[in-house]
């Protein structure tokens, strides 16, 4: 009977292990979609020393839909990267029962460098971080689980350098230098490692088309502690154009034992171009308004005024010739017009003194007048564009433009008594000649404007007069003098009837000294 019943038993129990089997590695991963992944990998310090712990972290997700169950995870340390048949040594080893969208596995620990399982000795390393390493996990995407991190495990501290992080490394000056300019170019370096280090050289180098000089070669005798940033500039001349790559090769003697060698190289284009005429205004300079009537002091109403400005050539080398120059009038609340061009026949190349730059320099004007603009009062703007149909090349042609705030006010006349005058020696109970100088220094005429000749306040005559702007006329008045030391004074438009620019220059006197006449009694 023993023997009638072995076979089916046998059967029977090889067919509950393969469902137990098949329900441990559901229970897993049921579905398959899981899909686990090291990330956020951090390993301090970067250059280890020998006896130093090592810090290192990372995290495990899961990418998949559905968790994934008692996840092996597992960290080697060898000499080239590791694998379950390897034989090589764990420094971690973890099983984590839940991986899922909600919850992952952080992993932090030291590896010390003490015993088997230990990171010490010194020379290249290598760490292997695996997640289910003996695939006991079905997954979407089985290349993603693993980690590996080769290292140098150091007998000493040694310096690094390397170029500074980020985009200024190496700074070139000016921005857009042409053949034959004075070019700086500085280098910003760091000592990443953990040693000071001193007295190595500096190699610059060029490299255009494919050709490769040395620019200089420099000594830097400052000690460059652990953790510390230098610099080191120097001038160079590209005696052709073209697009130059700029090398910078720390310590290229080799005289610094350093942790890495891999970084003490880098660069940057710097473009060398042609030499262009470089047009720019002189802002300080401005813009000059200048009234073409001479008595004027501002720009009025319908009056023209004379706009000047200096025009710079910021180029050393080249000259520039018929250079046109755009002016431009936007009233407020109106639209841009033309107002003129001017022209100017030759700006000198600028003089090249040391590193300065003294710029060619030439003055352009033009007539603003009521047929281009000065006949609306208010604010206007006025645009100054020079080369404004791009007739000139430029390599900057961003500069060539200017904007100014300008007023044209309402014209006004303005009655002046310019000047008061006695005709010779005022001598008591004899009558003297008295000139009163009269000026309209507004910007319209006047008609009927009350002139008056007062004495110590009294009026002793008084004119109507006409007068066009920026006219001159003397009236001329008689007084017998019966005063010893009299306050004589001309007065315009006293009565304020006349609405002028200023109400007050309409008077001026003078202090008159009488004489007592000589009597002949013989």
């Amino acid at each position: 009977m023993f023997r009638t019943y072995a076979g089916p038993i046998a059967i029977i129990l090889t067919f509950l292990a393969i469902v137990l089997l098949t329900s441990d590695e559901a229970q897993a991963c049921e579905f398959g979609n899981c899909d686990l992944e090291p990330i956020n990998f951090t390993f301090s310090p970067e250059f280890p020393i020998q006896g130093e712990g090592l810090e290192i972290s990372f995290e495990v997700v899961n990418n998949g839909a559905e968790p994934a169950n008692n996840v092996k995870i597992v960290v080697w340390n060898s000499t080239s990267e590791c694998d379950v048949d390897d034989q090589c040594m764990p420094i971690y080893e973890s099983t984590e029962a839940v991986i899922d969208q909600t919850k992952s596995a952080l992993v932090e620990f030291t590896c010390n460098p003490d015993g088997p399982d230990g990171c010490g000795g010194v020379g290249d390393r290598v760490l292997t971080i695996a997640v289910d390493y003996e695939d006991e996990i079905s997954e979407t995407n089985e290349d993603n689980n693993r980690i590996v991190y080769e290292f140098t495990i150091y007998s000493e501290a040694l310096a690094n350098l390397k170029s500074l992080e980020g985009e200024f490394t190496l700074v070139i000056t000016p921005e857009n230098p042409a053949e034959g300019d004075n070019v700086d170019i500085i280098a910003i370096f760091e000592n990443a490692g953990r040693a000071d280090c001193s007295d190595f050289y500096i190699e610059f180098r060029q490299i255009l088309n494919g050709t490769t000089s040395i620019i200089e070669t420099v000594q830097m005798r400052v000690i460059v502690g652990q953790g510390e940033t230098a610099q080191f500039n120097i001038t160079w001349f590209p005696d052709d154009i073209g697009d130059y790559t700029i090398e910078v090769f720390l310590d290229s003697e080799g005289q610094i034992e350093e942790l890495s060698e891999d970084d003490n190289i880098f660069d940057t284009q710097v473009t060398i171009r042609a030499h262009t005429p470089e047009l720019t205004l002189d802002e300080p300079w401005n813009l000059t308004v200048d009234p073409n009537d001479t008595w004027l002091d501002l720009p009025y109403q319908n009056h023209a005024v004379s706009l000047v400005i200096q025009v710079l050539n910021e180029d050393y080398v080249v000259e520039a010739n018929n250079v046109r120059i755009g002016f431009y009038d936007i009233p407020e609340g109106g639209t841009e017009s033309l107002i003129g061009y001017s022209f100017i026949d030759n700006i000198a190349n600028a003089t090249r003194r040391g590193q300065n730059i003294i710029p060619g320099v030439a003055q352009s004007s033009i007539t603003w007048d009521k047929n281009s603009g000065t006949d609306i009062i208010g604010n206007h703007t006025l645009v100054v564009r020079i080369d404004p149909l791009d007739e000139i090349e430029e390599w900057e042609e961003d500069d060539n433009n200017f904007t100014f705030e300008v007023e044209i006010l309402e014209a006004k006349p303005d009655m002046t008594v310019y000047e008061i005058a006695v005709e010779g020696q005022a001598v008591r109970g004899i009558p003297s000649n008295i000139i009163i100088t009269t000026f309209n220094t507004g910007a319209m005429a006047v008609s009927n404007c009350i002139v008056e000749l007062r004495v110590d306040g009294e009026i002793i005559d008084s004119w109507q007069l006409s007068l066009e702007e920026g006219e001159f006329y003397n009236i001329t008045g008689e007084y017998t003098w019966d005063e010893q030391q009299p306050s004589v004074s001309g007065h315009m438009d006293a009565g304020k009837v006349i609405d002028e620019l200023d109400e007050n220059n309409n008077v001026k006197s003078l202090l008159i000294n009488v004489a007592t006449p000589d009597y002949d009694l013989t």
